[in-house]
């Protein structure tokens, strides 16, 4: 989350090598780490063996919901970086499912933001706008950083269709984060899709500490007041 993806990969090969030692439970969380990592710096290709090796690990074992949920969420990402939008669809409401019944909001959440992209892939906007409103409330209500950094920049593909200048200075926001500017995956499913009079806006990227976390808060709360606020004038219109 502070941005030092090459370490954190580094640091999570360290873990998966170590955990062979200590069991078999212990490599699939570790493997799951590792794939998530890869996913996050673009290695989407390479996935598919560690799910593979996931895969063998756990045919001995009884992976729990939030395990699964973890997986197909993965799964889910790399579908989204082939653009095979139905299967990312089908792999992350599995993920939601999951983890619904489980109560982890803040991984529902998470999950949330993935199908969104998804459901934007596939022309949906309006099931985009909910989930991604739903998926920032509930980041809001707990105080979920996670599923916010990964729910507002899926907001910018909708916002831009909007108000190109309010867009702007979201993107600012969130391209000056150290994980979200420099995590391949949303260049890949966002940044490269926007308009060039959004991306051309000058970033100087920020260090990661508590006055720029409550900046992206902030940006978040902007970003459903005025989604509220265009909800709203239709109904004083009628």
């Amino acid at each position: 989350l502070r941005g030092d993806l090459t370490r954190a990969v580094s640091n999570i090969e360290e873990a998966l090598y170590l955990s062979k030692r200590t069991g078999k439970i212990d490599q699939v969380d570790a493997t799951i780490y590792y794939a998530k990592s890869l996913v996050l710096t673009g290695s989407y290709s390479q996935v598919s063996n560690q799910l593979k090796n996931i895969e063998i690990l756990a045919q001995d074992l009884t992976l729990d919901k939030r395990t699964f949920g973890r997986l197909t969420r993965i799964m889910g990402w790399v579908a989204l970086a082939m653009k095979n939008y139905p299967e990312a669809c089908f792999q992350f409401i599995q993920s939601i499912e999951l983890f619904h019944l489980t109560t982890e909001h803040d991984q529902e959440a998470h999950s949330q933001a993935g199908l969104a992209r998804a459901m934007i892939g596939r022309s949906n906007w309006e099931e985009a706008h909910h989930l991604l409103e739903e998926a920032l409330s509930t980041a809001i209500e707990i105080q979920g950083y996670i599923p916010m950094v990964f729910a507002l920049p899926m907001t910018l593909l909708f916002l831009a269709e909007e108000d190109i200048k309010f867009t702007a200075r979201v993107y600012k926001q969130v391209r000056c984060d150290p994980f979200m500017g420099k995590a391949q995956l949303f260049h890949d499913l966002v940044y490269k899709h926007l308009p060039e009079e959004i991306t051309t806006v000058p970033v100087e990227m920020v260090e990661h500490n508590p006055e720029h976390r409550e900046a992206l808060w902030e940006t978040t709360r902007l970003v459903l007041a005025k989604w509220k606020k265009e909800q709203e004038e239709p109904e004083s219109k009628n």
